[in-house]
């Protein structure tokens, strides 16, 4: 996927011109786009190991 980003952008810079403005436009959306795909691809919180496991097997076995 990131190589395509980068593809897009080459062709975007190209076809627009290499003026700062653009570049800084290419840059922002491609910054934009790689934060909201990393956030999809990585889980919201890590426990390390077990960590935590043990709460939630408590709380699950306090409602049986």
């Amino acid at each position: 996927m990131l190589a395509s980003v980068d593809r897009r952008a080459r062709a975007v810079r190209e076809a627009c011109g290499e003026t700062p403005e653009v570049v800084r436009l290419v840059e922002s959306t491609v910054d934009r786009l790689v934060s909201k795909w990393s956030q999809l691809a990585e889980p919201p919180f890590y426990w390390d190991d077990d960590e935590g496991l043990d709460d939630a097997e408590v709380d699950v076995g306090s409602l049986s």
